[in-house]
């Protein structure tokens, strides 16, 4: 007599058709940790960190280190130069730009964060998706080429032309422009997983697609997301710097990086502090997360874990 396969007393299944378990090898931490050390290893990461940890805290803290209320303005100290009293000067209505820079941040990096997040997110279900399923990649990603042909200032323009002004506008612009990116590169990571041994293997043992997508797959797209992460976040501070500065993002009244250095573009020559210090804090936003993509990117990249 031949005796009958194990079965599982939960499911009454024959124990060789069980999916696996997910359960996380030591050798993924171990990974994790090798890049974390990998990291920190690099000085440029570090100044990267301290650059852009410096304009976020204070950008975070604007209620208790600004100097005066942004909107504050005094008629008797209009296009007053640096110095002991106004830090970084004022502006042609008499404003400190210390603190409107200060509240300006933290708007900003909240649009920053929401474009990048909105992108990741969406790009990420399109890429899985078109890379994942054959018969939906060809119209996936031509409606992504179509989005990615028009120059992203052009296309973020015209959008901003039908949806007006406004921060949450603003977000969803910026998230169309930068959702082709991250799509691609998603897709081209899934169409190189969907062929290795462990995912035939998942599919052999009769799991589902939306499983094995979510178990096998998407863990294995994290690094590159990350590191293409920091650059769209850097990317989506510019671009809400230049479309406030041409005046059509976020409204006058309320301060932007963008809209500070549109209100002194004309007073260059007699009041350069209204154009230079939001333009520094522009600066060393985008020069850290860079820092920091880059480190990212060097800790993360499978080719360097045995250096």
């Amino acid at each position: 007599m031949i005796d009958p396969p194990p079965t599982d007393s939960a499911s009454m299944r024959p124990a060789a058709t069980r999916p696996p378990s997910r359960v996380r090898h030591p050798e993924d931490r171990l990974q994790w940790q090798r890049a974390w050390k990998r990291l920190w290893k690099r000085r440029v990461v570090a100044i990267g960190f301290l650059v852009f940890g410096t304009v976020a805290a204070a950008s975070l803290l604007a209620p208790w280190v600004q100097r005066f209320p942004p909107g504050a303005m005094s008629s008797m100290d209009r296009v007053a130069p640096p110095s002991a009293r106004y830090w970084m000067g004022t502006d042609t209505y008499g404003r400190d730009i210390f603190s409107r820079i200060l509240w300006g941040g933290r708007l900003s990096y909240l649009i920053g964060a929401g474009a990048a997040g909105t992108a990741m997110l969406v790009g990420t279900v399109v890429g899985l998706t078109a890379g994942y399923h054959q018969h939906l990649d060809n119209v996936l990603m031509r409606v992504m080429d179509g989005l990615m042909a028009f120059p992203p200032i052009v296309l973020a323009i015209t959008m901003l032309a039908g949806l007006g002004q406004g921060a949450r506008n603003v977000v969803i612009t910026l998230a169309v422009v930068y959702t082709p990116r991250v799509a691609r590169l998603v897709r081209s990571s899934v169409l190189v997983l969907r062929e290795e041994p462990f995912v035939e293997a998942a599919r052999a043992i009769g799991l589902s697609d939306a499983l094995i997508v979510l178990r096998h797959i998407l863990p294995n797209c994290i690094s590159p997301l990350i590191v293409q992460g920091t650059f769209i976040f850097a990317y989506s501070i510019l671009g809400e710097a230049a479309l406030s500065f041409l005046g059509v993002g976020v409204p006058p009244f309320i301060p932007t990086w963008g809209i500070i250095l549109s209100e002194g573009r004309l007073y260059t020559t007699i009041a350069p502090w209204m154009t230079v210090f939001p333009g520094l804090a522009i600066f060393f936003t985008v020069l850290g997360m860079n820092l920091i993509g880059d480190g990212l990117r060097d800790a993360l990249d499978p080719r360097l874990r045995g250096l």
